[in-house]
This record gives structure tokens, C-alpha cells and sequence, in this order.
């Protein structure tokens, strides 16, 4: 008697498999679903399958499970609104002569417990300005940083020590400073708005360049964990980008007209520009697209960093300045006239963008 349930199950099981093996090949090798839909279906023995498919689907209300599904999808659309911030595409292929500057306070650092959670603030704002293409960020001081703090979490060696030992290493780092600074680069203090915007300009400079311009530095210890911002500037070895960034190089070019030579990022092909600029210094380079396929040198003409924005709308990275205070960021503002709109937010305002109260 035990042998023959055994027996009699697997003829049930094989039973199910050949019936569903013969739906499978009358519906043209297509596994039969229960939610088919004959007007989607374009095939002719998916239609016929469609139509045969009906007794599958349950009726009846719909379930519990069903309406609540329903009802929480459509509360979700109602108050998702995603896509509704930037309603054009960035990169339009048109010309752009207006200009959209961004200020932070350099405190915002000062919440964050270590030197890596701070680096990852500052690179999400970088990669944020990035997308949303800001052409200026100024971190300016709002006296609210704690530098006592920010002093002991930024640098090592500060942690666990007594009074005593704080000011006989301190006054050991003073004479050893005077004595040697370039041995002692690491122990070198810096206040949370240098802080941000030294890693801020490490995060818009491209990374062929980031070693001419940027030397060893505590502050830097963490950019590699940084993701990249991927900006347009940022121009890859084989890429034929009209525009380059580069840096002057101390040697020049040969002929009476000869120009500097400049690195911008094409490998063992330095670019020879039409002036003679000092070397160190970073230039915006113009090229081009056809000689990248030439065998003789490159030659590019030095053009203002706001002409890629200006000539296709393409953009091309931010610039960084400090700002004492708040006051300063208006009072110091680089364009001529100031400018133009102004616009503030505070995380005590109740009113936001999408609300019928607010306009500018």
C-alpha cells in the first residue's frame, strides 16, 4: 500500500507534464500566461493562445492585496515628482551666455565625524553642481564653523592627548615648521572652507591635470573614493574634443613664431599654442578635430574658458572662490554689473517651488 501512493503520484505529475507540454506546442512554443492579451499580440498562434487563455484568468472582485496595491501606485504618482526639476535637457547645442553661481557655507563640514565623510559631502556638491552645470561655487564663512573641532578631526596624530603633551608637540611643530615646512606637509592646518573648496577644485580639475596643480595634501587623502564627476572638460586620451584643457609646459616650440607648448591630456603629443604663456599655469585650448588623425604636431589656439559655453552651449566645469562672509559674495562677484537674480533658501522656509505662493 506504500508503494503504490508513490506510484500513483508520479502518473499524476507525468499526466501534468505532457498536458502542459501539448499547451505549450499549441500555443507556438509559447508558455502559456493567464494575463495574455490578444490586442498586443502581433503573432497569429500567440493570438490563438490569447483567445484560449481566457479561462485562466480569475474572476470575481478583485482581491484585498489587489486594491491595496492599486491605491498605494496611484498615492505614489500623485506625490512622486521626479523629472519635474529639470524640465529641458541640459546640453541644448545652443549658445549660453548667462552664468549660474552657487554659495555655501563652509560649515556644513563641520557636522560630519571624520575626515572621509567630509570628503564625500564635499564631492557629492561637486558632482551636484556638475549635473545641474553651475559655473560658480563660493564657499563663504558664515562664523558658525567649529574650528577647534574641525582642527582635531582633520588631521592625525591630534586625538588622545593630554594639555600637556598638546603644547609641547604643538611648540615642537612650530620650531620644526620654521625649520623645515616641506617635511611637514601632513600636520599643516586648515579651516573647513579651504578645506571644501580645495577638494571642490581636486573634483573640476581633470585628471590628467591633477598632478601639475595639485600636490600631496592631508585635505586630499580621501579624493580617490570620490566617484567623478564626469564633466564634458574632463576629456578622455582618444576623444576628439574640440576643446582642451591643458597646462603650459616650461618648453616651447621651434620657428621664430613658435609658441608654449601645452599638455592637454593627448598622450606623448603635446599641443603648441599661438602665444608664449607662463609656465604652470592652466589655459583653455582650442583645436582642431582633424588633427588628431595628423602625424606632425598639434597646434591650438588659447581661448577663454567660457567659450565652449558660449559657442554650443557645452559645458565646461566651475570655478572656486572664498568668501569672508556673506557680504562678500555679492561684493566680490567677478562679472560686471553684479548679479542679476538672486535667489535664498533657508531650512526654516515653508514655502517651496512647487507651491502656488511662490514666485520670484
Amino acid at each position: 500500500m506504500a508503494m503504490e501512493i508513490p506510484l500513483e503520484r508520479k502518473k499524476r505529475k507525468e499526466e501534468a507534464r505532457q498536458l502542459k507540454r501539448k499547451r505549450i506546442e499549441d500555443a507556438g512554443g509559447v508558455r502559456p500566461r493567464a494575463k495574455a492579451d490578444s490586442s498586443s499580440s502581433t503573432n497569429e498562434n500567440r493570438g490563438r493562445y490569447a483567445k484560449t487563455s481566457t479561462a485562466f484568468k480569475k474572476s470575481g472582485p478583485p482581491q484585498r492585496n489587489d486594491r491595496k496595491n492599486n491605491r498605494t501606485k496611484s498615492t505614489f504618482q500623485e506625490k512622486h515628482r521626479f523629472g519635474r526639476v529639470m524640465e529641458r535637457v541640459p546640453c541644448r547645442n545652443e549658445p549660453r551666455h548667462w552664468t549660474l553661481s552657487m554659495a555655501v557655507p563652509g560649515s556644513v563640514v563641520s557636522n560630519c565625524q571624520t575626515r572621509e565623510l567630509r570628503t564625500q559631502l564635499v564631492g557629492q556638491i561637486a558632482r551636484a553642481a556638475a549635473v545641474y552645470q553651475v559655473d560658480e561655487i563660493v564657499v563663504f564663512d558664515d562664523k558658525l564653523a567649529d574650528h577647534g573641532r574641525g582642527d582635531r578631526g582633520y588631521y592625525r596624530g591630534q586625538r588622545n592627548r593630554s594639555r600637556d603633551q598638546s603644547e609641547q608637540m604643538d611648540n615642537s611643530e612650530t620650531s620644526t615648521r620654521q625649520n623645515d615646512d616641506s617635511d611637514n606637509h601632513e600636520r599643516v592646518r586648515s579651516d573647513p572652507h579651504t578645506f571644501m573648496a580645495r577638494v571642490l577644485q581636486y573634483c573640476e580639475c581633470p585628471q590628467y591635470l591633477r598632478r601639475a596643480f595639485f600636490p600631496m595634501h592631508p585635505d586630499l587623502q580621501f579624493t580617490g573614493l570620490l566617484a567623478p564627476i564626469d564633466a564634458p572638460h574632463h576629456v578622455r586620451v582618444e576623444e576628439r574634443s574640440k576643446y582642451r584643457e591643458g597646462v603650459v609646459l616650461e618648453r616651447k616650440g621651434t620657428g621664430s613664431d613658435a609658441g608654449s607648448l601645452v599638455n592637454c591630456g593627448i598622450r606623448a603629443r603635446p599641443v603648441e599654442i599661438d602665444r608664449v604663456l607662463t609656465p604652470g599655469i592652466r589655459c583653455t585650448v582650442e583645436l582642431d578635430p582633424k588633427v588628431y588623425g595628423s602625424t606632425g604636431r598639434i597646434r591650438g589656439q588659447v581661448v577663454s574658458p567660457a567659450a565652449p559655453r558660449e559657442d554650443d552651449g557645452t559645458y565646461w566645469g566651475y570655478t572656486t572662490r572664498l568668501a569672508s562672509s556673506i557680504n562678500t559674495v555679492f561684493d566680490e562677484c567677478p562679472y560686471e554689473g553684479g548679479y542679476d537674480l538672486k535667489i535664498g533658501t533657508s531650512e526654516r522656509g515653508d514655502i517651496s517651488v512647487d507651491d502656488d505662493k511662490f514666485s520670484l
